[in-house]
């Protein structure tokens, strides 16, 4: 019966190996964090979400964290009425409201006539937009935009001094790029992962494509772990950095590192 179904409904055989394959790695990763929580408790795995609109179920591969004894999850997020909504979920430690960028000073943010996750301090480039996109690019030339005046800074002026993590994700549409060169060298010194959106074209104004993006991050001694197409027609990409595994020497690194591989459930990719 199986091979009947798989051979008249192959996208449902292929969603559900797929299924499948997640839940048994999410299974694994709930099982190594169990283990952390009972022999390692003196470990303190740390998380930022830069952009934590959604909270962490928007961000599936990092959602059992919520499950370590030893966390420290904080976010940036600058609308206040989001950010309040996130500290009452109970999922973060703390939340920063301010507006995150390459500089200090005042900038102009883009939001999308209803659609405030696509908000950005960078504004669309629309000859680009109906060049590549076709129907997408209509959307997105069509959509009515509200420019607000809002405050920002540097990623480090914004956290704690001398404040590191282990796992950093970004969601600034555009800006991702600009928000990690911002960063001191110390800060990314000691991350083991990053996540950020990329893209092969220029949707944004001025924003960094993906092979000087990676190009940073390699000088950083990072590689790329893996690049998750998001949506091809617009290819914009979710794209996972890891730490050169050569450069950890130490145990407690060594134990998050593991649990970071188990983080990484799309294929791994060169670039």
């Amino acid at each position: 019966m199986k091979h009947f179904l798989a051979d008249r409904f192959p996208n449902l055989a292929y969603h559900y190996l797929n299924v499948r394959t997640h839940y048994r790695q999410i299974v694994h990763i709930r099982r190594f964090i169990n283990f952390l929580n009972r022999e390692h408790p003196e470990i303190c795995v740390s998380f930022l979400d830069v952009g934590a609109r959604g909270g962490l179920s928007a961000i599936p591969i990092f959602k059992p964290l919520k499950r370590l004894k030893n966390r420290l999850i904080h976010g940036i997020e600058p609308d206040t009425e989001e950010a309040e909504r996130l500290r009452k979920s109970g999922e973060y430690d703390h939340v920063f409201t301010d507006g995150v960028a390459w500089y200090d000073g005042e900038a102009v943010l883009h939001v999308p006539e209803g659609d405030l996750a696509s908000a950005s301090i960078r504004g669309v480039d629309h000859v680009v937009a109906r060049h590549w996109f076709c129907n997408w690019g209509d959307l997105y030339c069509s959509q009515k935009s509200t420019e607000y005046p809002v405050r920002v800074k540097k990623f480090n002026n914004i956290l704690p001094k001398g404040m590191t993590y282990d796992f950093i994700k970004t969601d600034t549409e555009g800006c991702d790029y600009d928000v990690l060169a911002s960063a001191e060298p110390a800060l990314l010194e000691k991350v083991l992962c990053v996540i950020s959106e990329t893209q092969g074209i220029e949707l944004y104004e001025g924003q960094t494509m993906l092979h000087d993006f990676n190009a940073f991050m390699k000088q950083r001694g990072f590689f790329l772990y893996s690049l998750k197409t998001q949506v091809s027609s617009l290819r914009l990409y979710d794209a996972i950095w890891i730490k050169d595994p050569q450069l950890i020497d130490d145990l407690a690194t060594v134990l998050k590192y593991c649990l970071l591989c188990g983080y990484c459930l799309v294929k791994k990719v060169s670039l």
